[in-house]
C-alpha cells in the first residue's frame, strides 16, 4: 500500500500540523513549497530516466507510467520532510 508517499496524504499531514500549530503555518507552507520547487528543478537538471526506460530487462508494473524523471524522488523528499516536522513536534 503506497499511501504515505502520495500527494493527498502529504497535503493532509501538512494541513493537520497547520491546524494544530497555526504559528507554523507560514514557515511550513514556505518550506513545503520550496521542497517541491527544488525537487522539480533537480529533476530537470539530473534528468535520470526511469528504470523501465533505461533497461529493457525492467518490466513496468504500474497501470500508468510516471511522467516525470526518477531522481530525485519527490515521495522520498516529502517523507523526509514529514519526518523532520514530526521530530520538531516532539512526537516519538
Amino acid at each position: 500500500l503506497r499511501i504515505a508517499g502520495t500527494t493527498l496524504f502529504y497535503l493532509g499531514a501538512l494541513l493537520a500540523v497547520i491546524l494544530t500549530h497555526p504559528a507554523w503555518a507560514f514557515g511550513l507552507t514556505a518550506s513545503a513549497a520550496a521542497l517541491e520547487v527544488i525537487s522539480r528543478l533537480l529533476k530537470g537538471v539530473v534528468r535520470r530516466p526511469r528504470p523501465y526506460e533505461a533497461s529493457p530487462d525492467v518490466t513496468l508494473r504500474l497501470p500508468r507510467p510516471p511522467v516525470d524523471r526518477s531522481f530525485p524522488s519527490a515521495d522520498a523528499a516529502r517523507a523526509a520532510f514529514l519526518g523532520v516536522v514530526t521530530a520538531a513536534l516532539g512526537a516519538p
